[in-house]
């Protein structure tokens, strides 16, 4: 794996295994599909977003690739 997206897959999993909702551009994370970890370990760039309930608390994660003009 890239390790400039490990920090990404780690985070989904902690996230997943505490009973976070988790959505990877747009589609809900399920462990056990190889293809997210997949879609991860490309050389993309990801942007994290919180949702919180009006208290305040996390109540689900999302993960969005961002497009970059400069080529890798």
């Amino acid at each position: 794996m890239d390790k400039k997206n490990e920090w990404v897959l780690n985070f989904i999993e902690a996230a997943n295994d505490k009973g976070l909702p988790v959505t990877i551009n747009g589609v809900e994370y399920e462990a056990e599909q190889k293809v997210h970890k997949q879609i991860i370990k490309e050389k993309a760039d990801y942007m994290s977003d919180y949702v919180t309930d009006d208290k305040g608390k996390i109540i689900e994660l999302s993960f969005h690739e961002i497009k970059t003009n400069h080529k890798k």
